[in-house]
């Protein structure tokens, strides 16, 4: 069966034990590619309806086997990791280490894929381009987690969440209508059909029509999937019966660091797009980014750069929130989509954020009039004449 498989099955290997770690203190981070093909309706890397198989970064704790993190991406995607980062680090604070893989290609990447020489390609290219850029952000460096790398070729490092790859191929890929099992060899003739009429509807402009699973509906069913796998009583070794969510609870790192601050965030957001500031917001795909109403020196910072241009550094996949940035790509504020105020006169909410938006406004007002009294009153002392 090869020397991988005998490496595998027959090769020794060092166990270590689960209770000397607390939860939230390591982290194991991998890739996979699902073995289901999705119409994509989400990736503007690839035309609307193309069949692709997407990718899945996933981080899981080590103490809990809880999945602290996830973000997907199509098969070429090299933005990923730091999405699933920044979305774990939001929720939970940092680790102190973070065990990631070798930056070799993930063979299964190509196997029963479309193209598959070209997938693997950019597989191999993007996955190492990817590593290397995260540790590049400085990112790492500033909450001070540790990057520790696998061995390459020993699967064992990183057991456990290849092994959690296993149970999402068998209980949430397996049960899709377009599931390939990862191999055109044992791939069922009901997936063989689908993908057979949903190339053709592509072909024929009907791709609406088809009955493949979108893209967004698969990730929406996956985000669930892991939701009730974290509820799950789980027989792993120093797990006692009991929860990922339970354990991580338990077991909480009490030295464990809080979220890290929106500056540092950003430094996840690879993407950026230049926007001009008008009335201290910006617009941006479609959606109007402002400061919240409580976070004053972000309006302070907007107002200052307000009829001038920022840099809007964002994750395509995740737009729920946004950085300004200036020129050289220092931080501003943090941005976040605008939500229309209702027309309900009477209703508390609605007149708790008018209050709000007009404390901003005579903030605001009152600074930028401090200021200007404080360069007149220097401007005088200096001996400077008004042209009255």
């Amino acid at each position: 069966e090869g020397s991988k498989a005998y490496r595998e099955r027959m090769s020794p290997y060092l166990k270590r034990g689960y209770r000397d770690v607390a939860a939230n203190e390591i982290w194991v981070e991998d890739v996979c590619i699902h073995d289901v093909e999705v119409s994509n309706d989400l990736f503007p890397e690839q035309p609307y309806g193309t069949p692709i198989r997407l990718r899945l970064d996933a981080l899981l704790d080590f103490r809990s086997r809880k999945i602290v993190g996830a973000a997907w991406g199509w098969e070429g995607s090299s933005r990923t990791l730091a999405a699933a980062m920044r979305r774990a680090v939001s929720a939970y604070g940092a680790p102190e280490s973070l065990l990631l893989d070798n930056g070799k290609p993930q063979k299964k990447a190509a196997k029963g894929a479309q193209f598959a020489a070209a997938v693997a390609q950019a597989a191999r290219a993007g996955r190492q381009q990817e590593l290397e850029s995260f540790e590049r952000t400085g990112f790492i460096a500033r909450l001070g987690i540790s990057i520790v790398h696998s061995i390459p070729f020993a699967p064992q490092g990183k057991g456990m969440i290849e092994r959690w790859f296993g149970t999402l191929h068998g209980r949430f890929d397996a049960v899709h209508s377009t599931y390939t099992s990862g191999s055109p060899f044992t791939r069922p003739e009901s997936t063989e059909s689908l993908m057979m009429k949903h190339r053709y509807l592509l072909a024929a402009g009907r791709v609406t029509e088809s009955a493949y699973p979108l893209a967004s509906r698969f990730i929406l069913g996956c985000l669930s999937w892991i939701s009730e796998y974290n509820q799950t009583i789980h027989s792993g070794q120093g797990m006692d019966g009991a929860s990922p969510d339970a354990v991580f609870d338990a077991e909480l790192n009490p030295n464990r660091r809080p979220a890290p601050d929106p500056s540092t965030l950003a430094l996840l957001l690879s993407d950026r797009e230049t926007r001009g500031v008008r009335e201290c917001a910006v617009q941006f795909k479609n959606r109007r980014y402002a400061p919240r109403p409580e976070d004053r020196t972000a309006w302070a910072a907007m107002h200052e750069f307000n009829e001038r241009e920022v840099l809007v550094a964002f994750d395509a996949a995740d737009l729920s929130t946004v950085a300004a940035l200036d020129a050289d790509g220092c931080f501003l504020a943090a941005l976040y989509p605008e939500e229309l105020i209702r027309f309900a006169p009477g209703d508390p909410e609605t007149q708790q954020r008018i209050a709000q938006s007009f404390s901003i406004r005579r903030g605001l007002e009152k600074a930028t009039r401090a200021t200007i009294t404080a360069i007149s009153t220097e401007a005088r002392a200096n001996g400077a004449l008004s042209a009255e």
